[in-house]
């Protein structure tokens, strides 16, 4: 009873001491009307789903498992009965940021802030972009923002009535809110630091320190929760931290760095990493505040220094720990999926901006107000200083109106309306892989909450495969796999023993043989080779409410990949069904949702590359590097799609890209080194990196073979042939200069004189060949010159400084290669600027000239038109090929006369036959058609072949088929082969 005792004088003297309890309440009710008419009606897109299933069962969310917000938001949706279980959990965020509110309102009055203009700052943070959007939807950072607003209260507390009870308080929410995020350590160390700024004898004062130590480790209690309900295998266990050591792991979150798909992180950053960081978090701020409220907080700061510098010390410390220690220990991802998901992480931050934005408003009122002071009551000056007062409280208008239209929630429905159309996408009793939050946790939460499809079982929840699927596999019996190999394994053990139907969300390499993954609705199904299926009834019972009868819900991030989604599987359909446009339509829009995530634009070149597409296939590869110029995979997929189409230069570069991302891959070795082979490029660099692949994995015997091919001819390759060098790999060196280059003492270089100009002569060069070239540059005395840049002066002619090598002799070494993506007949002149390291001079030139030519050779066939016309359909081949035997495709044979079908087919050798068939009832007695044939060759025009004949009755000589060389009269000879320029 003396407790209950103490506790009712406590809450009876803060409602008889407080000025304002009232304002409080209206604070925190007026933030919690606004939040609960925008919150959505149920479960959303990324964590929610599977936060709203651990707190209903009473389960394990993901790392650190959060057990403060589970433990409470599980209670309240068992207290609140009212609306569906996802639409309470979003009221539960709702009145965590309310309450938030209403103490943050408490904090700005502890600063001798008025009260109207104290209301006005805490509404106006209340209805920021980031919290507002935390409290429509189920997540975890709407009580952390709860828990950071009661620390600073307690400290602000401390620092105006001097008791320590209050820091021992703070040190109890500190536990509690790591309990519930980490994130809470930012500002605690912030606080900390500011308590020991001001008042370093606390140190001494064991008394505080030990209760402070004690409610601190009692705020951490929560997490007994976890091994507690892990051991009692609730739906959602994720981690099944039931030992010491899985509980340490899942807090620590080391379970991720586990993750046999992990990625690793980088061990350190560069500034310009940092600076990119600061300024997503500057607009982040930006944002957040509005235009209207950023000067003021900027105002108030500047008035906290004054008024009261040991506040104005508390919000610099915390920004600076919220930010700085951020960024070091954390930071921003470069993606679109990295800088969406951290704006989250200063919730904090933006909450104790709230102290310099109510100390700035009360400056503003009290001067404006101060014009009026000498007003009579009742007067118009007198009303108009009171107008003024209450104007502060009106200011979170700004951000109420601002951001009303994307935090208006209550029409959105597409993560359940996409989690149903996954699980309808699959026959009963289905085992689904998923990939994708947006995918996995809205199926959680529809079949542990909702009790949706019951008999899907949902193989990978948690990042990792169920171990209950492979209890009974031998050699694992449950156990978490240690690298992707092993997982492999488990899933197809799993598929093998499963007897039931087996779905994927994203494409992927069949685990068993015999078997593909085909598109059936939103799914992919794995089916042995052949089996029938049925892939379009799964669409008659896809809807999305939203698409259907436009909502207006705002898309966030999840929507957007959701509707990538919806959109990518449609046009796997639509490629299906022949439909090539809508194909292509469905996945332009797909990119266009998922704009910045490299994975959609992969995904779509990939479907584009399967169905046959390839040359649309490369645009959407080279977007998905273009976001993330770190991204292996789609490099892999341009390298390897710009080599079958016969883009050798564009996959070379695309190799050496990836040689340079990934040394250790023995497989970028390789393929250098077989297309420098395809192209004529230099043997012994083919050699270099057959040697390269080798040591890294010797087990090739095809590089083995291709070793010894290799062996045979030592000599370098002409300089029409060399492949393309943007950047020499680490592991060739620059060789001796090309067959018929110019010897390296030209490009000596004079100390005494500066510079010597050169003009560098590459010959005659054929298009899309490649030449390289050496330069050496030194000192008169043969001392070496160190060359800093090199800058070529086009797109066609590349660049780079290589290591001086015993031919080069000692001074700097410049490899230089020319593509010629030029009409022929023409002649290049281009240059270079060498930047040098000698103060004598600094820049060098180096002029450039090519001749480019291009010849092709077509052998006309003859066309037997004699005699009457014929019954039966007339044939005809045309034969053509590059004159110096080098390959290419063609890309196109069209014929504007329905009479007069055309077919291409290649030839053993370099080149092409073009059949022709001529339907005689569809010809007048004389006539002329054309066929035109699309090379690979881009910069030559289309090659034109003239087709002449007449029906004669009368037996006259036959007219042969000719090919158009331009000049207007069309060759009549039958076996002479005709050279023409398709120079345009």
């Amino acid at each position: 009873m003396r407790i209950v005792n103490r506790l009712s004088r406590r809450v009876t003297g803060f409602w008889s001491t407080d000025p304002d309890p009232i304002l409080m309440v209206a604070v925190i009710l007026i933030a919690l009307t606004v939040y609960v008419a925008t919150a959505a009606p149920t479960v959303t897109s990324e964590d929610s789903g599977e936060l709203i299933a651990a707190a209903y069962c009473f389960g394990v969310p993901h790392p650190p498992g959060y057990p403060l917000w589970t433990l409470l938001c599980g209670i309240f949706l068992r207290i609140f009965p009212a609306g569906s279980v996802g639409w309470r959990a979003n009221v539960f965020s709702g009145i965590c940021a309310a309450l938030a509110a209403g103490i943050l309102f408490r904090s700005i009055r502890l600063v001798s802030i008025g009260r109207s203009t104290a209301a006005g700052a805490a509404l106006t943070m209340a209805f920021g972009a980031v919290l507002w959007s935390q409290s429509v939807i189920a997540e975890v950072y709407t009580l952390h923002a709860l828990l950071v607003t009661l620390l600073v209260w307690c400290v602000l507390k401390w620092r105006q009535t001097n008791r320590t009870g209050f820091l021992a308080a703070a040190a109890g929410v500190t536990g509690l809110g790591l309990s519930n995020h980490h994130l809470m350590a930012f500002t605690s160390l912030g606080v900390a630091a500011w308590i020991l700024l001001i008042r370093p004898q606390l140190l001494l004062d064991w008394r505080t320190a030990l209760r402070s130590t004690l409610l601190f480790m009692a705020g951490l209690l929560p997490y007994a929760y976890l091994p507690l309900r892990a051991s009692a295998d609730p739906p959602v266990n994720w981690g099944e931290p039931k030992s010491w050591q899985a509980l340490a792991d899942h807090v620590s979150r080391r379970q991720y760095r586990a993750r046999p798909d992990a990625d690793h992180p980088t061990p350190s950053k560069s500034l310009g990493e940092y600076r990119r960081e600061l300024q997503v978090i500057g607009a982040y701020v930006l944002r957040e505040l509005t235009p209207w409220a950023l000067p003021v907080v900027l105002v108030g700061a500047g008035v906290l220094m004054v008024r009261n510098r040991s506040v104005a010390l508390l919000w610099a410390v915390l920004t600076l720990s919220h930010v700085l220690l951020f960024l070091r220990l954390h930071g921003i991802g470069p993606d679109r999926a990295g800088i969406w998901s951290s704006k989250v992480f200063f919730v904090q931050q933006y909450i104790v901006m709230g102290l310099p934005l109510g100390a700035g408003l009360d400056a503003l009122v009290r001067t404006t107000a101060g014009w009026f002071t000498e007003a009579s009551p009742g007067s118009r000056r007198w009303w108009t200083s009171r107008f003024v007062r209450l104007l502060p409280g009106c200011f979170c208008l700004f951000p109420l109106v601002s951001f009303w239209k994307e935090n208006n929630f209550r029409n959105y429905w597409y993560a359940g309306d996409h989690a149903r159309n996954l699980l309808a996408s699959a026959l009963p009793n289905a085992l689904i892989f998923p990939s994708g939050d947006h995918n996995t946790f809205p199926m959680i939460y529809l079949t542990a909450v909702e009790g949706v499809r019951t008999d899907v079982t949902i193989a990978d929840k948690y990042g990792y495969i169920d171990p209950a699927l492979y209890r009974d596999m031998p050699g694992f019996e449950g156990r978490k796999p240690r690298c992707l190999q092993e997982r492999e394994q488990i899933e197809e053990w799993i598929v093998r023993h499963a007897r039931r139907p087996v779905y994927y969300t994203v494409k992927k390499d069949s685990p068993v043989t015999n078997a593909r993954l085909h598109p059936v609705g939103l799914l992919y199904h794995l089916l042995p080779e052949g089996k029938p299926f049925d892939p379009d009834s799964a669409w008659d019972h896809i809807h999305y409410r939203n698409l259907d009868l436009g909502g207006g819900a705002p898309r966030d991030f999840g929507a957007d990949n959701i509707l990538a989604d919806h959109e990518f599987f449609r046009g796997l359909n639509a490629l299906r069904l022949g439909r090539s446009e809508d194909a292509r339509s469905a996945f332009a829009r797909c990119v266009d949702y998922g704009w910045g995530v490299k994975e959609i634009a992969n995904n779509v070149g990939s479907a584009l590359a399967e169905a046959g597409q390839v040359s649309e296939a490369v645009s959407y590869f080279k977007i998905a590097s273009t976001i993330d110029p770190e991204y292996t995979t789609a490099w892999w997929n341009l390298a390897r799609i710009q080599k079958a189409l016969g883009d050798y230069p564009g996959a070379r570069e695309a190799f050496v890209r990836l040689a340079e991302l990934t040394p250790a891959d023995f497989r970028v070795h390789g393929e250098l080194g077989f297309l420098t082979l395809l192209t004529g490029g230099d043997r012994r660099i083919a050699r270099g990196c057959f040697e390269a692949s080798l040591r890294l994995h010797p087990d090739q015997p095809q590089i083995l073979k291709a070793l010894d091919n290799s062996s045979a001819d030592d000599s370098p390759a002409s300089p029409e042939h060399s492949a393309r060098g943007h950047k020499p790999p680490p592991y060739a060196d620059c060789g001796p200069s090309p067959k018929g280059a110019p010897p390296i003492e030209n490009g000596i270089f004079d100390q005494t004189l500066g510079f010597t100009e050169h003009r560098w002569d590459f010959g005659e060069v054929e298009p899309g060949q490649w030449c390289i070239h050496h330069f050496a540059f030194r000192r008169d005395a043969r001392e070496p010159l160190a060359i800093a840049d090199v800058q070529p002066s086009c797109t066609c002619l590349s660049a780079s400084v290589v290591s001086a090598c015993d031919t080069c002799g000692t001074g700097g070494c410049i490899q230089a290669s020319l593509s010629v993506p030029f009409r022929p007949g023409r002649r290049l002149e281009q240059s270079l600027l060498v930047k040098t390291e000698c103060p004598v001079q600094s820049l060098i030139r180096l002029d450039l000239t090519a001749t480019i030519r291009e010849e092709f050779v077509l052998q006309p066939s003859s066309v037997p038109l004699d005699g009457p016309r014929p019954v039966k359909p007339v044939h005809a081949s045309v034969t053509i090929r590059r004159m110096h035997g080098d390959p290419f495709r063609i890309l196109e044979v069209s014929s504007g006369c329905a009479g007069l079908s055309v077919e291409s087919s290649p030839l053993e050798a370099s080149g092409h036959v073009v059949d022709l068939i001529l339907d005689p009832d569809a010809f007048p007695d004389t006539f002329h058609e054309s066929v035109r044939i699309h090379t690979s060759v881009a910069w030559a025009e289309p090659v034109v072949i003239g087709i002449e004949g007449r029906w004669n009755p009368q037996g006259d000589a036959p007219r042969a088929l000719t090919n158009d060389n331009r000049s207007g009269q069309p060759d009549r000879s039958q076996a002479v082969e005709i050279r023409s320029g398709i120079t345009p």
